[in-house]
């Protein structure tokens, strides 16, 4: 029977599994994640574009992307739209990628913006990273959509890869994956929860796990051969299933002897493209017990012909493993040269007929009737049969067996290479008469091996020796051996522009030689960038332009600026996102050792004045005195030659601000900082992350600055007229000079930068919340036009500083995060009025006049910090108008998942209240309630601004405790099994300032709870709070034995606890700060009769948080326990023993618990300050007389 619907095309298929599982996880990327319904509605909006282009049935659509996410989705895009997509390889030159183009003629190609250049014909382009536009002049009136059983229609076509002539468009229907699938999934079938890495055969991976419900991983082409990435990708990603060559594997096992500990959720390995040795299969086994190894055989033309588990069929005596019984043994043949079949244990050529080949070669009419031929076997009209060119038997056992190549064609990590070509070359093009090819070794040092006999006018006696340029001396070739022995070629035949890959190596050879040079220079050299510039000079370059580190990879980190306002939540954030040891250079005049206590005690002042302290801040925290004006940052020689060998990042944040002082006043901190803090970079190889400003460009045009605007230096003086500005300019030169001589740097540019969007919390100093402090005191507001306010909050800009220092793959230099449509000031004076801060308006001069009268003067005024800010520079109409504007087109890809908050009246509402509460306006601010009714003023929390996930949310204390949060302010991830009751739970949530997101899951399913923690840090932010409310309740009489509630009541009660805790207490620890809430009982106190079990596991809950508790005092975790009493929930009519119930179950009127109360409570241990513990908290009615407990 079969496992899926054979009848229906794979995109029918793949929205049958969306309906099936909507919120199951069906596609992850490094950057994003999509359930079955996120994903079907991205195919959806693309393939409506793609029908916009004509794409219809037999249609193709290229794709030529990298393999991520995006690829996913624009092939399935294609099957939606009716046509079929064509694999466009990276990997192809220009002019082999224009001749597949011009061949297969597709509709239209999707790519990027960094692949569309080298696509030279006139395709059109459906450029992802580009604004959508119209398919202008293309089709008019949409073609009807194909049946979805109409499966003889294209689905994709992928072309060979030319190994033995010229390549060829191998043109599938859709008949062939369906039925592939189908077989596949009978020998190892996937469920909702699986999570499959799709690798090596790339296109032949990512629909198959679609259509059951699994999870696809994409794993990026610079880990496909990279065994050291490939291993990390899949532990960390805890996969479940993937496919490998058998030379990655054998490259895989010699890498890793322990890979066992490293892939402990692999539960199946397929192996395809070559044969498997007995050797290979062995270690496999040994080094993979828990995994099934499915040896596969296949051909593009066929899909899968035989498979087989290997540890059911190897012989040990034998040199290799068959590849395993025939899938469909009635369309298998083995046949003679005359075309007759022969006895089993015979060798004879392999050809397969069926069901499951594809239907032609693209555009090749006589080369498809060559490979297909007739089947005389096989009495169906039209029945054909392919011919492999592979020798096979079959042996007694069932198994096939794979015993050469007709023509002696050679199998090379998974290439059919003709020998008899190569030698014809050799001859024909070197001094060779006779020459005879061989594939020599096994693994990765499988390589072809040419035997020659020199052509007679050759001089025989001759010896060749080529050196290069610089007249490399034999000691220095010496050294340089064990480096390029891996160019497979002796070192004396090398030349500096010899090509890596036309001197015999590979894409496996290419990994070991990024591991081994990583190794030896001691940071990261990537495969990808070797791949760029193959050539013995380009790959001694390459370490220099490798050291890149991502902030989230380094164990030790450099900030500057940590006692300003923007470096103090910078450093907030890296204590948050990563778990790195930052070292905080705090400023002296001439700073000594013994500074370090009056380092702490600024930073401390200043996190405090702000909102951010907490003791286990020192933890990972180390004060470097320093001075930024001094040569070497003020430090010895030997404490900075120590430093740069510590640091791998440097985030430069600190600058002395002044719009006054000039350039040679600033000069110090600014430019000669920027240039020590790139001399210590240098000399350490750390990555540089530069904070710049929007000052380095003058007053803009109407759609502001692009990332790449750069003054010209004549153009400074004119138009840079304050120091700050000019000196910011000059530091940005060094940092962009430095990056060309080879430094990996990037620069931040920030516009002007507000409070806090979640607290309010505001830099003292800022002018423009002075200008609205002091106009709101006046009753008074400046009217000028034309003056637009930048309020970037400054949380949004240190996360986006933070993230983009995690980008290390992208190759633009400077980043935008100035708002690009700052916001007119009437409309913010306009919002302050609805929160009840009512302003006439007055000319600019008026109000200046106005302001000095009332507030500037030495008699009037009250002597406000907002007063003492303006009566030191207050500013011209000029300067409020000469706003300058950063576009941020370029920087939006890199910082998606960093929401830019709006500034609106939610915005200014949190503003006001935290300036009310400095005591810079008279009143609080007032907010309209969204029923009507009258203004009441807002108090926003501790809490607002925190993310949450909370299990069991669809009903009772789980709703109630989600309820609490929302009006908190916290960002909250809502869970439960059952969808629709998450929904209704939803819509009636107050949500004021946090966003809130929902998702199906099971407790008791541990891949369902990763997924859901994996959604709510990707969508919300990392996780600060986790409420466990997930949990079942049953009376049962211990002598009726309840079995099947029995279980139940472990699984949710305690393995759902568990899997929560696996979950979040990780990532809580490596930042020092989290909250665990868990919903115990008072059962969990006292064992109650009628519920032994129940009792049992609320025993186990409260022993369980105890230990975590224990075992994680002062390491910046709390964990509550909350055990209420009698309590109105879903649980108290869970039950089915009627004896229990009668006895023990039945209420006795006796007042009970709302789940509001167990909420309140709640958040009331939330709400503590961080040194403050709520370790459990009893909540039980005053009259406690119900037998029935929560």
């Amino acid at each position: 029977m079969p496992v899926i619907d054979i009848n229906k095309d794979l995109s029918a298929l793949f929205i049958q599994q969306v309906q099936a599982t909507p919120d199951a996880v069906a596609l992850e990327d490094d950057t994003t994640i999509y359930t079955y319904a996120e994903l079907d509605h991205k195919v959806g909006t693309l393939a409506h574009r793609l029908r916009g282009y004509g794409v219809g049935r037999d249609s193709l659509v290229g794709v030529l992307l990298p393999r991520s996410a995006h690829y996913v989705i624009a092939c399935l895009a294609a099957l939606r739209a009716g046509g079929a997509f064509l694999v466009l390889e990276l990997a192809y030159p220009p002019d082999p990628l224009a001749d597949v183009i011009d061949d297969a003629n597709p509709a239209v190609v999707i790519t990027n913006k960094a692949q569309a250049t080298k696509i030279k014909t006139s395709v059109p382009l459906v450029t992802l990273d580009e604004p959508a536009t119209e398919a202008n002049g293309h089709a008019k009136e949409l073609s009807p959509l194909p049946d979805d059983d109409d499966l003889e229609r294209l689905a994709f076509v992928a072309y060979s890869s030319g190994t033995t002539g010229k390549p060829k468009g191998i043109a599938n229907p859709h008949r062939a994956p369906v039925l592939s699938y189908n077989l596949r999934f009978s020998l190892q079938d996937l469920q909702p929860g699986d999570r499959v890495a799709c690798n090596v055969y790339f296109v032949w991976e990512i629909l198959r796990p679609l259509l059951r419900g699994a999870t696809i991983v994409t794993v990026p082409d610079e880990a496909s051969y990279d065994p050291a990435a490939l291993v990390d990708l899949l532990s960390s990603k805890r996969i479940t299933e993937t496919l490998m060559t058998p030379t990655l594997l054998a490259t895989v096992l010699s890498r890793h002897p322990h890979i066992e500990a490293r892939l402990q959720d692999l539960r199946t390995l397929w192996l395809n493209g070559e044969v498997v040795t007995t050797d290979l299969a062995i270690r496999a086994i040994k080094a993979l017990p828990k995994a099934r190894l499915l040896n596969c055989y296949s051909a593009c033309e066929t899909h899968e012909i035989a498979c087989g588990d290997i540890g059911d069929m190897f012989d040990k005596e034998a040199l290799y493993c068959p590849v395993g019984p025939p899938l469909d043994p009635e369309h298998t043949y083995i046949l003679d040269e005359s075309g007759q079949k022969v006895d089993n244990g015979i060798s004879g050529e392999l050809f397969v007929g069926g069901p499951l080949l594809a239907r032609e070669y693209l555009n090749r009419p006589e080369s498809t009737a060559k490979a297909f031929t007739p089947n005389p076997f096989d009495s169906t009209p039209g029945a054909r049969m392919y011919r492999t060119g592979d020798l096979a038997r079959m042996l007694p056992s069932g198994l096939l067996e794979i015993t050469g190549r007709v023509g002696a064609m050679i199998k090379l990590r998974g290439y059919s290479v003709v020998p008899g070509k190569v030698e014809n070359d050799i001859v024909k093009h070197l001094a060779v008469s006779h020459c005879a090819v061989i594939a020599h070794g096994e693994g990765l040092e499988r390589q072809l091996v040419a035997y020659i006999v020199r052509d007679k006018d050759s001089s025989a006696d001759r010896s060749v020796v080529e050196i290069d340029e610089s007249g490399h001396s034999p000691a220095a070739r010496r050294t340089l051996l064990p480096y390029l022995a891996h160019y497979m070629i002796p070192a004396l035949l090398l030349k500096p522009e010899h090509n890596f890959f036309d001197l015999g190596g590979h894409s496996l050879s290419l990994a070991d030689l990024a591991s081994r040079v990583s190794k030896n220079f001691g940071f990261h050299v990537s495969i990808a960038r070797l791949a760029e510039t193959p050539t013995l000079t380009g790959h001694l370059e390459t370490p220099s332009n490798s050291m890149i580190c991502s902030v989230s990879k380094a164990s030790t980190v450099l900030l500057t600026g940590v006692t300003g306002f923007l470096g103090a939540f910078l450093l907030n954030n890296l204590l948050e996102s990563t778990s790195a040891n930052i070292i905080c250079l705090v400023r002296f005049n001439e700073p000594v050792e013994d500074d370090q206590p009056g380092g702490v005690a600024r930073i401390r002042r200043n996190l405090l004045d702000l909102g951010l302290w907490r003791d286990s801040i020192m933890e990972r925290v180390e004060i470097l005195p320093g001075n930024l004006s001094r040569n070497r940052l003020g430090l010895s020689p030997e404490a900075f030659e120590e430093l740069a060998a510590r640091v791998q990042v440097i985030i430069h944040a600190a600058a002395t601000v002044n719009l006054v002082y000039p350039y040679a006043a600033l000069r110090g901190p600014n430019v000669g900082g920027t240039r020590e803090i790139l001399r210590l970079a240098c000399q350490g190889g750390a990555t540089v992350q530069y904070v710049s400003t929007n000052g380095v460009l003058p007053p803009s045009f109407e759609n502001g600055w692009p990332e790449d605007a750069m003054l010209d230096i004549d153009e400074v003086p004119e138009k840079l007229l304050d120091g700050y500005g000019q000196t910011k300019w000059v530091a940005e030169q060094l940092v962009l000079e430095a990056g060309r001589r080879g430094l990996p740097v990037k620069i931040h540019r920030a516009g002007t930068i507000s409070g806090h969007s979640a607290t309010g919390v505001a830099n003292a100093w800022d002018l423009l919340s002075a200008l609205i402090v002091e106009s709101i005191q006046l009753g008074h507001a400046p009217d000028v036009e034309g003056w637009r306010a930048e309020m970037t909050p400054v949380d949004f800009v240190s996360k986006a500083i933070i993230h983009l220092s995690d980008q290390t793959h992208a190759e633009q230099l400077i980043f935008h995060l100035g708002d690009p449509d700052p916001v007119d000031t009437r409309a913010v004076f306009d919002d302050l009025k609805e929160l009840g801060y009512s302003t006439q308006r007055l000319g600019w001069d008026e109000w200046v006049a106005l302001w000095t009268e009332k507030r500037g003067s030495v008699k009037g005024g009250d002597g406000a910090f907002t007063v003492d800010i303006l009566r030191s520079g207050m500013p011209t109409v000029d300067f409020l108008k000469g706003i300058v504007v950063l576009n941020n087109a370029a920087t939006r890809p890199f910082r998606a998942v960093v929401e830019r908050p709006k500034v609106d009246s939610v915005l200014l509402e949190t503003y006001t209240r935290h300036w009310f509460a400095r005591g810079w306006l008279p009143r609080p601010p007032l907010r309209q309630q969204s029923l009507g009714g009258s203004a009441q003023p807002i108090r926003r929390g501790p809490l607002s601004g925190r993310v949450a996930v909370v299990t069991g949310a669809s009903s009772g204390i789980g709703a109630a405790v989600a309820a609490a949060l929302a009006r908190e302010g916290v960002h909250v991830a809502l869970a439960a099994r059952r969808l629709e009751a998450l929904e209704a739970v939803k819509r009636k949530l107050v949500i004021r300032e946090g966003k809130v997101i929902i998702r199906q899951t099971d407790v008791t399913d541990k891949t369902q709870v990763e997924a859901l923690l994996r959604a709510a840090n990707y969508e919300l932010g990392p996780v600060d709070i986790l409420v466990s409310c997930a949990g079942v309740m049953y009376f049962t009489m211990m002598a009726n034995a309840q079995n099947e509630e029995w279980e139940h009541t472990v699984d949710v009660n305690c393995k759902g606890l568990l899997h929560c805790l696996s979950s979040t207490v990780p990532d809580m620890l490596s930042r020092s700060r989290g909250h665990i809430v868990a919903i115990s009982s008072d059962a969990g106190r006292k064992v109650f009769p009628g519920l032994g079990v129940y009792s049992a596991s609320k025993f186990f809950v409260e022993a369980t948080l105890q230990s975590l508790r224990l075992e994680t005092a002062g390491r910046g975790l709390r964990v509550t326990s909350v055990q209420p009493g009698n309590t109105a929930t879903d649980l108290l009519g869970m039950s089915t023993d009627a004896e229990a119930i009668k006895k023990y179950g039945e209420p006795s009127g006796a007042k009970i618990l709302d789940p509001e109360d167990v909420a309140n409570s709640i958040v009331y241990a939330l709400r503590q300050p961080q040194h403050v513990a709520v370790n459990e908290v009893l909540i039980c009615p005053n009259q406690t007389s119900s037998n029935y407990k929560n």
